[in-house]
């Protein structure tokens, strides 16, 4: 308990556009997490302001959900948005978690069947293209961050598919067993439905109220088997967000959640954006892999525009983020 008071120290500094948090206080932080069975995290509730329910906006019920239940379908649909990105990412590399090889948007309905697991867009490629910098920086990701709270951080902004797995250590490797996210002080993250999804495609599966410590029966930061979770909670606690392109959730993925596995020959595409409520976290960890903020890309001027209405928010996103606008 020595380290508490550095924790304290830590979290109230995380509210400046500088901040790093040492990597081996958060992990006495996530350490804490498990011997305390989550009950740790009411301390960010008493040093950061709560979510503003704010009746007259669009997010109130969407944001009672999350308080109440740890997801919540978003009442704003991105269909437009995501069909000009889609039109314009068919050349953007996708790398594989399990096999390690390279596709792109056009190899996949023709290789679908004989693909497996999680593959990421490569992010360098993903964060020059303009109309994924127009999502990302939208009003209605803004309005959404500032009920989040005034410290509110984009800690990540991610594209990538998921194919079936027959294996569970190829499942494990693609984020379809059950597990937590533990990254930052909140991951609250938004995910944007690139292709329609049913129960066939592999919808995110999230178990309701467990991201308060009295509904969180099982406590891991590794992935749990799918028998013991089903032991610990009635099929009414699951919940699968499917929809169709362009329909988004949100999440406090802090609670027990996976991508269901998609059935063979099925797949889904997702766009996801992370929230942390401050900069406290593993920032030591991502940092040397962020993007460049590049201005011989269009999507510049979109980021250049974003950044300077909104520093602290999108504080986290690139390599070279201060010294390209002078904030540190």
């Amino acid at each position: 308990m020595m380290v508490f008071p550095l924790i304290v120290k830590e979290i109230l500094s995380s509210k400046k556009i500088n901040h790093i948090t040492p990597l081996w206080i958060f992990r006495a932080y996530k350490e804490l997490y498990i011997s305390t069975k989550g009950y740790n995290e009411i301390l960010p509730n008493l040093l950061l302001p709560k979510l503003r329910l704010e009746h007259n906006s669009n997010y109130c019920k969407v944001l009672e959900d999350l308080d109440n239940n740890g997801c919540s379908f978003l009442s704003k649909s991105f269909y437009f948005e995501t069909k000009k990105f889609m039109a314009s990412a068919c050349s953007i590399p996708f790398a594989s978690r399990v096999s390690k090889d390279v596709i792109t948007l056009e190899d996949i309905r023709a290789t679908a069947s004989l693909l497996c697991g999680r593959y990421d867009a490569a992010s360098q490629d993903l964060f020059n293209n303009i109309h994924f910098a127009n999502i990302v920086t939208s009003p209605g990701i803004t309005d959404l961050a500032s009920l989040l709270g005034p410290y509110t951080v984009i800690t990540s902004a991610l594209m990538w598919v998921s194919f079936h797995c027959s294996e569970f250590s190829e499942r494990s490797k693609s984020s379809q067993v059950y597990h937590v996210d533990f990254d930052f002080l909140s991951d609250i993250k938004v995910f944007i439905l690139l292709s329609d999804t049913s129960m066939l495609n592999g919808p995110l599966e999230y178990i309701i109220g467990t991201h308060k410590p009295i509904n969180h029966h099982i406590f891991s930061l590794s992935e749990m088997k799918d028998d013991i979770v089903h032991s610990k909670y009635k099929p009414h606690h699951f919940r699968f967000f499917t929809g169709s392109v362009g329909e988004a959730y949100i999440s406090n993925n802090r609670g027990i959640h996976r991508d269901y596995p998609p059935l063979p020959g099925n797949y889904k595409i997702g766009l996801q954006i992370n929230f942390s409520r401050s900069r406290f976290g593993s920032e030591e960890v991502y940092l040397p892999s962020r993007p460049l903020l590049l201005d011989n890309h269009s999507s510049y001027l979109v980021w250049q525009k974003a950044i300077k209405e909104h520093p602290l928010l999108y504080s986290l996103l690139f390599k070279n983020h201060a010294t390209c606008f002078n904030y540190l």
